[in-house]
């Protein structure tokens, strides 16, 4: 059986004291800013609703699908942090819709409205956490109908 080896003799150094009052800190100090997640997601909704009505007023320009792509990049990385999962997952779906998208032209918009409105329902209705049975249901057909778009898109671009 190998002999422990201590940390002097492994050449490590010892661990670092850990501050449980900065901790404390911290953890107070989010836990105040937590007043201000549901102003700070609904901005987000604002900006990506904007971007949203920008694909119908402008068209499906490659500036227009950027746009509205970073919107939704955006809110896929902070959905989980202000408390709104399944925002998150939502925005995972349509993000990957966004980045394997052929040509900015072919974006449908009917699958981009549906996942718009999803999260603009989850975050109306202050759905938090992971376990809403309805918001896991669309969460599940969101991304079963961009996996078939997908499919759809790698067809015609083998054939």
């Amino acid at each position: 059986m190998p002999k422990d080896v201590s940390s002097a003799e492994a050449g490590s150094k010892p661990a670092a004291q850990i501050d449980e009052a900065a901790i404390e800190r911290a953890e107070a100090a989010i836990a105040a800013m937590a007043g201000s997640f549901q102003s700070w997601i609904e901005e987000e909704i604002r900006l990506l609703n904007e971007a949203h009505a920008a694909l119908r007023t402008t068209g499906l320009t490659a500036e227009a699908v950027d746009r509205f792509s970073q919107r939704a990049h955006d809110l896929k990385g902070q959905g989980t942090t202000l408390d709104f999962p399944f925002v998150t997952k939502i925005a995972e779906s349509l993000c990957r819709l966004c980045e394997h998208l052929p040509e900015p032209d072919e974006l449908p918009l009917s699958l981009v409205d549906a996942h718009v409105d999803a999260m603009r329902a989850v975050v109306r209705n202050g759905i938090k956490g992971d376990n809403h049975a309805i918001s896991k249901s669309v969460v599940g057909e969101l991304s079963s109908h961009v996996q078939h778009t997908l499919a759809g898109w790698r067809t015609k671009t083998s054939a």
